[in-house]
């Protein structure tokens, strides 16, 4: 038990930005097949879905965003039927900020931070 406190206590200090909880149905395509799948979570960078069994690290998904482009992401973890998502392109912070006022679960009590990509030097 103390080791997964400290692992979710060194992930949380790695992360670019603080998830806002979502329970939104989202389309998704992946392997060439459509589907629906529960987004959980989400930061402007990526995010945390449910409901998709036999998803792999390093998978290339698309899933649907209310009003916006289809939003292409590679599985970053997996764990049973969750995974992780990291955007292709971050969410501009408008756009997520939108989202996460028409779609939270619950309004974060924290102004969403939205760092500057990272770039190769």
């Amino acid at each position: 038990m103390e080791q997964s406190a400290m692992i979710t206590s060194e992930t949380t200090q790695l992360r670019r930005a603080e998830r806002v909880a979502f329970d939104m149905m989202v389309k998704y395509r992946l392997w060439g097949f459509r589907g629906t799948t529960m987004l959980k979570d989400m930061t402007p960078y990526g995010a945390r879905i449910e409901g998709i069994g036999d998803i792999r690290l390093g998978d290339e998904i698309t899933i649907l965003l209310p009003e916006l482009q289809p939003k292409n992401a590679t599985v970053v973890w997996t764990d049973g039927a969750s995974a992780g998502l990291e955007f292709d392109h971050p969410l501009h912070g408008e756009v997520f900020k939108a989202l996460v006022k028409d779609y939270a679960r619950s309004r974060p009590t924290f102004e969403p931070v939205i760092l500057p990509l990272r770039t190769a030097a």
